[in-house]
């Protein structure tokens, strides 16, 4: 089930009195940066589209935006890629709703340029995004699929204001979590302690997927992702729907997409739908057995 809190009312994002249809969600993290979450989230986006779903991605928060030769900056490159595989939201504004210039530690990229990241701005943001959706006239299923940024727990404050961080933004969404396993040396420690934040935050790990962020596969990789799938799914209940080869062209989310368990996707997606005023519900179609940890 969904973690049963949700956004307090000067945080919620604000969505349409009505929606034609439900809106599902997931929030995809990882554990670490530089595993792959955006390729893996327009991987996921490829592969709803491909079994007919309205699929959207959404990065909240983007440190990194390319200078353009006459002054300015361009799309934060993650933005990009996710505004180009994702057929029910394309516009980088509602993609990427809040970025900035240097790529480093988001709360440090913001006070370069003056700046705070508060928890309104990026609730409005999400909000912006969940309406865009939430409008589309399609009888097709519909799925945001908001990327964090990092791992899943990176400071969003700065020192002087109350603490909050990605972490919290997951808690505030309450959608189910998929967690992008770098393949790498010490990627076992990693997803395990990031698989017990997940849950240390009342959300439920509904799947992992093993991403090759190297060109070389690293040592003993079989061995490697089979300890994964047997430690995150008898821990977590959390099973890998996928593994995806490295390949770093733009059309790379396309092939990888055949690679994704669609069904598990689904049955993931059907049971995260947020309600009519913007804020994430439980689905009444969850199977809860099926989130349960095996034994």
């Amino acid at each position: 089930m969904l973690n049963p809190r949700s956004p307090s009312p000067a945080t919620a994002a604000p969505g349409p009195a009505s929606a034609p249809a439900p809106l599902h969600g997931l929030f995809i993290t990882g554990t670490d940066t530089g595993v792959g979450k955006s390729h893996v989230t327009a991987t996921l986006l490829r592969a709803l589209a491909a079994a007919g779903w309205q699929a959207g991605g959404l990065k909240p928060l983007a440190a990194g935006l390319p200078p353009l030769p006459g002054g300015g900056h361009g799309i934060n490159e993650d933005v990009a890629l996710l505004a180009a595989h994702g057929q029910a939201l394309r516009d980088p504004a509602l993609v990427g709703p809040c970025g900035w210039p240097e790529p480093c530690a988001p709360h440090v990229a913001a006070r370069l340029v003056g700046e705070r990241i508060t928890p309104q701005r990026v609730m409005a943001g999400i909000g912006r995004a969940w309406q865009a959706m939430a409008a589309g006239g399609s009888a097709a299923p519909r799925a945001l699929l908001v990327e964090g940024v990092g791992g899943f727990v990176v400071p969003l404050s700065d020192d002087d204001a109350p603490a909050w961080d990605t972490a919290d933004l997951a808690a505030a969404l309450g959608l189910p979590v998929v967690l992008v396993v770098g393949l790498r040396l010490g990627c076992l420690s990693h997803a395990l302690l990031t698989a017990e934040a997940i849950t240390a935050r009342g959300l439920r790990l509904a799947g992992w997927v093993a991403n090759r962020p190297l060109a070389e596969p690293m040592a003993h990789e079989a061995a490697n992702v089979a300890t994964l799938g047997h430690w995150l799914q008898r821990r977590f209940g959390a099973a890998c729907w996928g593994l995806l080869p490295h390949d770093a062209t733009p059309e790379a989310p396309v092939r990888a997409a055949a690679a994704i368990d669609a069904a598990a996707l689904q049955a993931a997606l059907r049971g995260a739908v947020w309600s009519g005023d913007g804020v994430p519900v439980a689905a009444p179609a969850v199977d809860a057995a099926a989130a349960a940890p095996a034994a």
